[in-house]
């Protein structure tokens, strides 16, 4: 589940910069080159690679013996220019009520006066504004209020809106030449998505949002008639709708997935609240540029497709799913997210990210990971949060372990990341540390920086924002899309290839190609894209997860014909049955587990219908089909469960002409000349580069050996950078 990070208070952001210089009125900005997105100072490329830390409130000394002021300075040794801090309390009406903030900025610039400043702006309102103001007020379906603002209140926008153009105009004026950015915080944990959404209350009872919910349907319906037609409910008009109950909103965990003909309703109001959270976004993202123009950086939390997929009512009712009017909009320069927190980050898993970070970068905008790993240090001084104790490191060998995996991640995939001291206690405060960046720096930065090259891997990894949003079943996650759109991460990240995350709509425009598509949520689908999705299949191997093209948006029916439109596999609709399965001899032919899916029962459990050539590889507790290969110079793959093993996902690869480059489970991190490999356990690991000569590790200099085949004894959690000579 993700982590929910309320200590987030006031944190240092530092960015290492290719060459230190005098601050000046600098101008920041994300541009493409190669058709990677990169950060940009006065026109030059600059590295994205940051550091993000609490400055006053962690535990113990103040000032420059504390903790946090030894990791800047280690930081500003190497290189370090840009600092970010968080900002409370800007909820002012008299510009001289903001000295708390110029002290803290002050405080900053006395490490180094050469800083320059991104700044996290919390944009949730005061204990005073919600009493005065509680139909502006989130309320929960129990009656009970929320300790946070309705997100589609227009005074809580209008509000927020102004605090955040004030501030701006404060900090320009007074500290404009140390200025390279905002970045808008708020709702849960700063980071965008709806309060509370992880548990089982429901929101959105508050008159605000019963306004701005009415507003929407005139805006989609136009007219009552509209209304009535699609809901089926003469009785319906914009002026008396109500929210939906919530007894409406959970319906029932044994039907997974809703179509619009039975359940138009608690759609309509799903999507309406993900709009709503992003309408609230991008009305922050345009007041920075009202005020900066292109000079600033703009930055903000959004898009956890994969990470929010299990919350127990179903990913609707994240916020997040509106993603693509994020990616749309010219107001943000920097999507970013934590490392994923429900699938790897220990020294046995790969390190996903949270959401479609391969198409934020398709769209021009640079994808940037927060890596708030729990080091060694952060165990030795108690500053380990209880959720995440088992993804933490215990000795300083593991720490530059986990950091040095994060780190080839980033540079295969061209992404920014920060590393986050989330409670300024001292995560980071040791010099072996910063030279692990230093020396990735580099090695590597130079080459990237100067000439880079997208990332494009072979494995692509798709999510459907409308197909999640049917999920609005109390519990029904939990063994899909939980399984399905999350969990696939931990199986995909030891495949021996890269994989990239996408959100679907790209492979329907034709920007993205690949050798294996993979689909965990494809369910609810127009005409137009499932036409889409067959040629992309006519091309590139295909696995199709759980319940593909189950929703025809085009007619709002389930239906089994869509299926197989979709898929070209006819499929059966078993009843009473769950997602347990047992693999054939073929499938254990292949390395499948014995047995593997969650034994839950969720409608619809689909059983594909074999044809002359294909090969079963798991069945259903009743003997039917639930795994089924289609051989073929693009080989395709129908799941029924919702589980997909490695081996699986592997076999599949390799049918589909994917280099592997490793022949046990591996992570792997590949691009262009650059190849690393993470060993998820001890053992001698057989890697095939792809190219004949001799290699040694580019960080150590040590050979290993003459490629393409090549095999590497490693302990588990070691990472090794492969670099051939020249």
């Amino acid at each position: 589940m993700l982590a929910i990070h309320t200590c987030r208070s006031l944190f240092v952001l530092l960015c290492v910069l290719i060459a230190t210089s005098a601050v000046h009125a600098a101008e920041f900005r994300v541009a493409v080159k190669n058709g990677v997105p990169q950060l940009l100072k006065d026109n030059q490329v600059i590295s994205s690679r940051m550091f993000f830390a609490n400055h006053y409130y962690g535990k113990g000394e103040r000032g420059e013996n504390a903790p946090v002021s030894k990791e800047i300075k280690m930081a500003t040794a190497a290189g370090v220019t840009i600092v970010s801090t968080v900002l409370h309390g800007i909820w002012k009406d008299d510009p001289s009520e903001y000295a708390e903030i110029d002290r803290a900025l002050q405080n900053i610039l006395k490490d180094n006066p050469n800083f320059y400043l991104i700044l996290r702006i919390r944009l949730n309102p005061p204990q005073w504004w919600m009493k005065a103001f509680p139909d502006d007020t989130m309320k929960l379906g129990n009656g009970k209020t929320a300790n946070c603002a309705s997100v589609a209140s227009e005074r809580y926008r209008r509000d927020a809106g102004e605090a955040l153009r004030r501030l701006i105009r404060h900090v320009e004026k007074n500290f404009g030449d140390h200025i390279a950015g905002y970045h808008p915080a708020g709702a849960n944990s700063s980071e965008w998505f709806y309060y509370g959404c992880q548990f089982p209350e429901f929101n959105g009872y508050d008159l605000a949002t019963l306004t701005a919910w009415r507003k929407w349907l005139r805006n989609k319906y136009l007219s009552d008639q509209g209304l009535q037609q699609a809901w089926k409910d003469s009785k319906a008009t914009f002026d008396t709708v109500g929210i939906p109950t919530q007894e409406e909103r959970r319906g029932q965990k044994q039907v997974g997935l809703r179509a619009p003909e039975n359940s138009a309703r608690v759609l309509d109001f799903s999507t309406f609240q993900n709009d709503s959270m992003a309408e609230m976004v991008l009305g922050l993202g345009r007041i920075i540029r009202e005020e900066t123009g292109r000079t600033r950086l703009s930055v903000i939390f959004f898009g956890y497709v994969f990470e929010l997929a299990p919350l127990w009512n179903g990913p609707g009712v994240s916020g997040h799913l509106s993603f693509r009017k994020i990616l749309s909009s010219p107001d943000f320069d920097i999507i970013t997210a934590p490392f994923s927190y429900n699938s790897g980050r220990s020294l046995n898993d790969g390190i996903p990210v949270m959401s479609a970070a391969e198409s934020t970068m398709l769209a021009g905008k640079l994808w940037l990971n927060e890596d708030d790993t729990h080091t060694h240090l952060a165990l030795q001084i108690g500053d380990r949060d209880c959720s995440m104790v088992k993804n933490g490191a215990e000795n300083e060998s593991q720490t530059l372990n986990l950091l040095r995996r994060n780190l080839a991640m980033t540079f295969a995939c061209n992404y920014g990341i920060w590393w986050m001291d989330l409670y300024g206690n001292g995560r980071y405060n040791s010099p072996s540390l910063w030279r692990e960046m230093e020396q990735f720096a580099n090695r590597f930065e130079k080459k990237n920086l100067a000439s880079p090259n997208p990332f494009t891997p072979d494995i692509a990894l798709f999510a459907d924002p409308g197909s999640l949003n049917s999920v609005i079943a109390t519990g029904a996650s939990t063994p899909t899309t939980k399984e399905a759109v999350s969990l696939i991460r931990k199986s995909l990240s030891k495949v021996g290839a890269p994989y990239g995350s996408y959100l679907l709509d790209d492979l329907v425009d034709g920007k993205t190609t690949a050798r294996l598509n993979i689909f965990p949520a494809a369910y609810a689908l127009g005409a137009k894209s499932r036409q889409a999705l067959k040629k992309a299949a006519e091309k590139s191997a295909a696995l199709w997860i759980w319940a593909p093209g189950y929703i025809n948006l085009d007619t709002g029916k389930i239906s089994l014909d869509s299926v197989h439109e979709l898929t070209s596999f006819r499929v059966r609709q078993l009843k009473n049955c769950n997602f347990r399965v047992v693999s054939t001899a073929e499938g254990r032919k292949i390395g499948l587990p014995a047995a593997f899916g969650p034994a839950d029962v969720v409608a619809p459990v689909l059983s594909p219908v074999p044809v002359a050539g294909d090969r079963v590889l798991a069945k259903y507790s009743d003997g039917s089909p639930a795994v089924v290969l289609r051989p073929g110079k693009y080989p395709s793959v129908f799941c029924g469960t919702t589980v997909v093993p490695t081996a699986l996902a592997r076999y599949l690869a390799r049918l589909s002409g994917v280099h592997l480059y490793t022949v046990q489970d591996a992570c792997v991190f590949a691009n262009r000349d650059f190849l690393a490999v993470y060993a998820p356990y001890d053992g001698t690991f057989e890697i095939d580069t792809g190219v004949s000569g001799q290699y040694r590790s580019a960080l150590s200099g040590t050979p290993l050996g003459n490629g393409p085949r090549l095999k590497l004894p490693m302990q588990k959690g070691e990472t090794i950078v492969l670099e051939r000579a020249q």
